[in-house]
């Protein structure tokens, strides 16, 4: 396998957390027998690591064929992950810009790894362009669309990930140990009524409702574009609820990337999300549906302030991220006249 000149020999702590406490080489030569045991093709080179929850390699095999592998963090939900194949398999039939499975979710000595097509590089972009905007809603508007032409698939999914979990209130689980969320500051009890109001609304509205399925993390950290075109979508994980409750969680986090400068979306940019979702899916949320949208929005964005909560140490949260944009304009969810 090649290895770029001037690389560091640390693995990655996702990589120790994913793998196990051993040396990069080892670490590379089992990411080969994994992918022989599931494709036959051996590394030939290791184009890129990464990955924030799963270890995620970029690879060459022996044939040249350019390949995505993840080694899941564990405990895997296996039954789910075949799920996310499935749907990723039928909207890339349609054209749609997500990887193709290739093999698993497989067990692989002890750990759960599967492999996909590689996708275009692409350009990061900002959300609250409105281009890029409207382009991130209409691609939420053709999964959903997809989607539910196989009901089978959305009835089978099973719970979302914790940034769309608002069954038990503020706040039941995190999406990660290194935020605790065990005892919110008193600073910040505004925050867990905030997050808890919006629990309430969406449980009261959620019965007898239709379900379509989604990605559940259609951000743009995980999206690539070429200009305004989106060209790749990455990280797919899988949530199923009301078609405005779906598009109220994206809404509330769709602007987010890598630096506070690409931050979430403000109450404008929310309401502007749910104005381009409604053009690209041909609809129009009834009042009741729009009440569980901006109550969606207020639940994304407040998990993401929790987070901040967690990042800021005590310290004053940076400006423009999800805990200043509450701290200072909350008021602003609450009716986003779209």
């Amino acid at each position: 396998m090649a290895e770029p000149e001037g690389r560091t020999r640390d693995i990655s702590g996702v990589e120790a957390v994913v793998i196990g406490q051993l040396s990069r080489d080892d670490v590379d030569v089992w990411v080969s027998r994994a992918l022989v045991s599931l494709i036959g093709e051996p590394v030939q080179e290791v184009l890129f690591r990464s990955g924030r929850i799963d270890a995620v390699y970029g690879l060459v095999t022996g044939t040249g064929a350019e390949v995505l592998l993840k080694v899941h963090r564990p405990p895997v939900d296996v039954d789910g992950r075949r799920l996310v194949g499935r749907a990723q398999h039928l909207l890339a039939e349609t054209g749609f810009p997500c990887a193709r499975p290739l093999a698993g979710p497989a067990v692989v000595e002890d750990r759960v790894v599967s492999v996909e097509t590689m996708l275009p590089e692409g350009e990061r972009a900002d959300g609250h362009a409105p281009q890029i905007r409207q382009a991130v809603a209409e691609g939420l508007a053709q999964q959903v669309t997809v989607l539910a032409a196989h009901p089978d698939l959305v009835t089978r999914i099973g719970r979302p990930p914790a940034w769309c979990y608002y069954e038990k209130g503020a706040w039941d689980s995190t999406h990660d140990a290194v935020f605790d969320f065990s005892t919110t500051p008193p600073e910040y009890a505004w925050l867990q009524r905030f997050a808890q109001d919006a629990s309430e609304v969406l449980r009261n509205g959620r019965q007898e409702r239709e379900l379509v399925a989604a990605h559940a993390d259609w951000y743009c950290g995980n999206l690539r574009f070429d200009g305004v075109r989106l060209v790749a979508a990455f990280d797919w994980d899988l949530f199923a609820d009301s078609e405005a409750v779906v598009a109220g969680i994206t809404a509330g986090m769709f602007s987010i990337g890598t630096s506070v400068v690409a931050g979430p979306p403000t109450a404008e940019d929310a309401a502007g999300f749910l104005r381009d979702y409604e053009v690209a899916r041909g609809i129009r949320f009834s009042l009741e549906d729009r009440t569980l949208a901006e109550a969606a929005v207020r639940w994304s964005i407040a998990y993401t302030a929790r987070c901040d909560v967690t990042q800021a140490q005590g310290n004053p949260p940076p400006a423009g991220s999800a805990l200043d944009l509450l701290a200072t304009s909350r008021g602003d969810y609450r009716d986003l006249g779209w």
